[in-house]
C-alpha cells in the first residue's frame, strides 16, 4: 500500500514531480516511450536566437478602453513612401511589474493589412485570425510574412479584444516591417484608432521607437567584447566622441545606434547611452563641413534601455564618416561619468557598411572587454547581431517549434497519465504482502494508543484514591473530633478541614482537566502552569518563562500529568519551607527532553545533610516513574533549584 501511495501522490494529476516513477512508465508504455524520446529531442533542438527579457523604458502602444471584446481597435504605420514588405514582426506588448510578461492586451482575434497608396482603397491582407482565435503562443513576437507586397501603410486591427481586470484594451510593444534588411517602419508617425498616452510609458510613438520586452534581435554566438566605452569623467558635461570610417563617401539610409548591456550589470540595458547627444556625418574625419542627422543636444533623451534607437537620413545625406558626440554622459556612479555604446551601425544600400570600419574616438576604455574596435565588430554586449531577416526567419522557426513542442507535451501528459495508471496497478497487483505489513504496523499503533490511554486512566485511579480518598478520611476524622469540647482543638481542626479541602478541589481540577480535555489540553498547558500556582503562592511574587503553547502540541498527557503534579509540590515545598518572596518558573523542552524548573531565593539547605521529606522524595519518585530524573541543588542562605527532567513522547 506505500508503493500504491507513493505512486498515487505522484501521479500527473497531482502537478508533483516524479522521475523514477516516469522511468517505470517508460518500462510500461511503448507510446509513453516514443513521446518522451521526442519531447526530449525538440528540447535539445537549438533555436539560434536569444529571446531574452529586455529592459524597455517605454511600453508601447495601448489603446484606450472599449465597451466590450467585439468593439475593434486599430492602429497603423505610415511607411513615408512605397516599399516591398518581406515580413511584418508584430511585438506583444508586458506591462511590469503587474503584468512582467508578453502579452498583455493582445488580442484574440486579427488581422494585418498593406495599402500601397496609404488610403486603404485596395488592401492586401498578409494575415487574418478574425474567423477564430489565434492558434499560437501570445509571448514572443509573431511573425507575418509579406512576401514582397509594395505598401505604404500597415494596418493592426483587433477584431476581438480580451478582457483582463474587467478592461478590453489592445496594446503592442513595437512593429516592425522588414524591407530587405531595414527595418522601414522605425521612427515613423503611427496613428490610431484611439491612443492612451502616459508620456514615455504608453504612447502611439512608442510602437515604432524599436523597444520591446524582447530586447535587441540577438543571435547565440558569443564573443567577449562588450562595446566602446569613454574614460570615466568626473562630470557629466565633459563631451566624448567617437566615429567610424566607411572608407569611402556613401549614401547614408539610416544609423543605428545599439545601447550596451554588459554581463557585470546583467539586469541594466542602456549603460553608457548619453542624455544629450548629436549625430552627424561628414567627408572629412575633422568634420569641418558636418551634415547633423539628428540634434538631441538640447532636450533629454529618454534611455532606451534594449532598444535599437534608430537615426534616419533618407538615403538624401552622403558621408565617409559617421561620429556620435555625447555632450551629456551618462551617469555610472555618485561622482562618475561615461559614454557608452554596443555597436554603431551604417545602412547604405540595404546593407551595413560599418562593419568592421575603422573606430577613432576623444579617448577609450582598451580593457576588461571594452575596445573601440568592439564599436563595430557585429556584436552587442556578448552576443551576435542578427539583420532582421534572418532574426525573424529563426523566430518564425522556433514558434512552429513551439507549436509543434506544445502537442507533444499534450499527447505525452496523455500517455504519462495512462503509464502512471498502469504502473499503479502493477503495484497494486504485486503489493499484498506490503498491504499486510501496513495493516500489522496500523494495529501496533493503535495497541499502543489504547495502553497508553489504560495507563493514563490507572494513574488517574490512583491518583483519586491516594489524593482525593486520603484527603477525604482526613476530613473525616478531623470532623469527628470537632466534637470535642476544647474550642481551640476544634479552630485548629477546622481550619486543617478548610485546608485539606482546598488541596482536594485543586487535586480534582487537576484530574477534571486531563480527562475533559483530551487531544486539546496540551495547548492549554502553559496556562495551567499559571493557574495552578496562583492559589499556592498568596503574596510571592512568581516570574514565569514558558514556551509557546505549539512548542508542547504533541506532548503526552500522562507526561502533562507527570510535570503538573510534580510542579505542585516544588511549588508547595517553597512556599512551606525557603521562607522566599520570589519564585521564578522555566519550562523547556529540547533533544527529546522536557524539563521544569523552580527556583527560589530562600533559606535554602544542604542536601548532603537532608533527610529528604515527602515532598522531594515525592518529586523523585514521579520522575523515575516516568523514566526521568529529578536534580535539586541549594545551599544555605542562597536559594533552592528543583529541576525534573522526563522524556517528552516523541513527536507525532
Amino acid at each position: 500500500m506505500g508503493l500504491v501511495l507513493g505512486c498515487g501522490l505522484l501521479h500527473p494529476a497531482t502537478g508533483l514531480s516524479a522521475g523514477w516513477i516516469d522511468s517505470m512508465a517508460r518500462v510500461v508504455s511503448p507510446e509513453f516511450r516514443v513521446l518522451d524520446d521526442r519531447r526530449a529531442e525538440l528540447n535539445r533542438e537549438p533555436t539560434g536566437l536569444r529571446l531574452t527579457a529586455g529592459s524597455p523604458n517605454s511600453l508601447g502602444y495601448h489603446s484606450g478602453v472599449a465597451g466590450s471584446a467585439s468593439q475593434w481597435r486599430w492602429v497603423e504605420v505610415d511607411l513615408g513612401g512605397p516599399w516591398p514588405v518581406d515580413t511584418v514582426i508584430v511585438f506583444p506588448a508586458a506591462s511590469p511589474p503587474l503584468y512582467p510578461n508578453p502579452g498583455f492586451f493582445f488580442p484574440r482575434r486579427f488581422r494585418v493589412e498593406l495599402s500601397a497608396l496609404g488610403d486603404w482603397s485596395e488592401p492586401v491582407t498578409i494575415a487574418d485570425h478574425t474567423a477564430a482565435d489565434y492558434p499560437f503562443p501570445v509571448d514572443r513576437p509573431v511573425v507575418l510574412p509579406a512576401r514582397g507586397v509594395i505598401a505604404r501603410k500597415v494596418r493592426f486591427t483587433a477584431t476581438q479584444l480580451v478582457e483582463q481586470d474587467g478592461w478590453h484594451c489592445l496594446s503592442l510593444a513595437e512593429l516592425v516591417v522588414v524591407s530587405g534588411k531595414r527595418n522601414v517602419a522605425a521612427v515613423r508617425p503611427v496613428t490610431a484608432f484611439d491612443s492612451c498616452e502616459t508620456g514615455d510609458y504608453w504612447a502611439a510613438r512608442a510602437l515604432v521607437d524599436g523597444q520591446s520586452p524582447f530586447g535587441l534581435p540577438l543571435g547565440t554566438n558569443r564573443t567577449g567584447s562588450f562595446g566602446y566605452s569613454c574614460r570615466p569623467r568626473r562630470r557629466a558635461t565633459e563631451a566624448a566622441w567617437v566615429q567610424v570610417d566607411l572608407g569611402a563617401v556613401k549614401p547614408i539610409d539610416e544609423v543605428r545606434l545599439v545601447p550596451a548591456r554588459p554581463p557585470d550589470l546583467p539586469g541594466r540595458g542602456g549603460v553608457g547611452f548619453p542624455q544629450h547627444y548629436r549625430v552627424e556625418a561628414a567627408a572629412t574625419p575633422d568634420f569641418a563641413d558636418p551634415v547633423v542627422l539628428r540634434d538631441a543636444t538640447t532636450t533629454r533623451v529618454p534611455n532606451p534601455g534594449d532598444g535599437l534607437v534608430v537615426v534616419p537620413a533618407g538615403g538624401t545625406v552622403s558621408g565617409r564618416y559617421v561620429r556620435i558626440t555625447a555632450t551629456e554622459l551618462w551617469r555610472r556612479d555618485r561622482d562618475d561619468y561615461i559614454f557608452a555604446l554596443a555597436e554603431l551601425q551604417v545602412a547604405s544600400g540595404g546593407e551595413n557598411v560599418a562593419r568592421g570600419a575603422p573606430v577613432s574616438a576623444s579617448d577609450s576604455i582598451e580593457d576588461g572587454g571594452w575596445s573601440a574596435a568592439a564599436l563595430t565588430d557585429g556584436f552587442a554586449s556578448e552576443y551576435e547581431l542578427l539583420d532582421w531577416p534572418e532574426w525573424a526567419d529563426r523566430v518564425a522557426r522556433g514558434t512552429e517549434r513551439e507549436v509543434r513542442a506544445r502537442a507533444v507535451d499534450a499527447a505525452w501528459e496523455a500517455a504519462r497519465i495512462a503509464a502512471y495508471d498502469r504502473v499503479i496497478a502493477t503495484a497494486v497487483a504485486g503489493c499484498g504482502a506490503i498491504a499486510l505489513f501496513a495493516v500489522g504496523l496500523a494495529a501496533r499503533a493503535r495497541l499502543a494508543r489504547r495502553r497508553e490511554a489504560e495507563r493514563l486512566r490507572f494513574q488517574i485511579a490512583r491518583d483519586l484514591h491516594d489524593e482525593v480518598g486520603s484527603n477525604l478520611g482526613s476530613i473525616i476524622l478531623l470532623g469527628r473530633s470537632a466534637w470535642r469540647d476544647d474550642p481551640a482543638q476544634t479552630r485548629e481542626d477546622l481550619q486543617e478541614v478548610t485546608r485539606i479541602a482546598e488541596e482536594t478541589a485543586a487535586s480534582l481540577r487537576d484530574l477534571v482537566w486531563l480527562l475533559n480535555r483530551p487531544g486539546g489540553a496540551n495547548r492549554d498547558f502553559p496556562t495551567r502552569l499559571r493557574e495552578a500556582v496562583a492559589g499556592l503562592t498568596s503574596g510571592l511574587k512568581v516570574t514565569f518563562s514558558l514556551p509557546p503553547a505549539a512548542a508542547l502540541a504533541d506532548l503526552p498527557l500522562t507526561t502533562q500529568r507527570t510535570l503538573l503534579l510534580a510542579f505542585k509540590e516544588m511549588v508547595h515545598n517553597a512556599v512551606r519551607h525557603s521562607g522566599t518572596a520570589a519564585l521564578a518558573v522555566t519550562l523547556w523542552r529540547a533533544d527529546g527532553v522536557v524539563s521544569l524548573e523552580v527556583a527560589d531565593q530562600g533559606r535554602g539547605f544542604d542536601p548532603s545533610a537532608s533527610t529528604e521529606g515527602s515532598g522531594l522524595a515525592g518529586i523523585r519518585a514521579r520522575a523515575v516513574a516516568a523514566g526521568g530524573r529529578a536534580d535539586i541543588q541549594s545551599e544555605p542562605g542562597r536559594g533552592t533549584t528543583v529541576r525534573l527532567s522526563v522524556p517528552d513522547g516523541g513527536r507525532t
